[in-house]
Parts: C-alpha cells; sequence; structure tokens
C-alpha cells in the first residue's frame, strides 16, 4: 500500500515536471510494478492527474463567479445606500459610500479576471491533453 501512494506520488510529481506517461511507466518498472501493467497504471495516473487539474480550475472558476456576485452586490448596494443618502439630505452628498462602491468594482472586476484566467485554462488543458471526453467528468 505505501508503495503504491509512493508511485503514484511520484508519477504526480513526474506528471507536474512534464514527463510522458511513458516515462512514468518506466519510473513505475523500476519502483517494483509489473513490466505489463506499468503502461496501464501510468495512463490511469496521467487520466487521475488530468482529472485533478480540470477539477481545480473548475473550483477557481466557481470562486471566481462568487467574487463577482459579491463585486455585484456591494456595488450595487453602495450605489443604492448613496442615493438614498442623496434624497434624504436633499440633494447634498457625502463620500461615505463610494468606499464601498469602489470595493464592489474591485471585486466584480477580479472576478471577471480570475473567471476569465480559469476558463482559459480549461480550455488550454483540454487542448493540450486532448481529453475533450473528460470533461464532464468529475474525481469522483
Amino acid at each position: 500500500m505505501l508503495r503504491t501512494n509512493y508511485s503514484h506520488q511520484r508519477a504526480t510529481e513526474l506528471y507536474r515536471l512534464g514527463q510522458s506517461p511513458e516515462a512514468v511507466s518506466h519510473m513505475l518498472v523500476a519502483e517494483g510494478a509489473a513490466e505489463a501493467e506499468a503502461p496501464a497504471l501510468a495512463r490511469q495516473y496521467y487520466r487521475s492527474f488530468l482529472l485533478y487539474h480540470l477539477a481545480e480550475q473548475r473550483k477557481a472558476s466557481k470562486a471566481a463567479d462568487m467574487h463577482q456576485l459579491i463585486g455585484a452586490v456591494l456595488l450595487a448596494a453602495g450605489a443604492a445606500f448613496h442615493f438614498l443618502l442623496y434624497l434624504a439630505l436633499d440633494g447634498d452628498t457625502y463620500v461615505i459610500f463610494y468606499g464601498l462602491m469602489l470595493g464592489g468594482l474591485i471585486w466584480l472586476i477580479r472576478g471577471f479576471s480570475a473567471k476569465k484566467e480559469a476558463e482559459a485554462n480549461i480550455e488550454r488543458l483540454a487542448e493540450k491533453h486532448q481529453f475533450s471526453e473528460l470533461v464532464g467528468e468529475t474525481l469522483a
């Protein structure tokens, strides 16, 4: 069990460094895996490696959606409170809610840029590794 976990961790490190499944297969044979089952095991580890990175990018995309929502709420709340204060003070304005609006705008921009980056990474992973059949799958 420990040897299997170590081999999986070592395979993940090699994939992270850009090694091919063939190189990982040779590493698995050197670690004591059977010669016949090493290529299938390397492909299985590679598939789980890709699914993990795809799941991480989806997680980043969902976090970016949350940033966009928070930014939109802060921006709308700041504008609404500023308008209500404007009405309550008969045309006088204060800068009290500009910080809220600026914070909302920053969160909104961060959310849009993070979403764009996550979607680009998902596309890049799908093109680079040609695993379009895995795009709908999860690790579970």
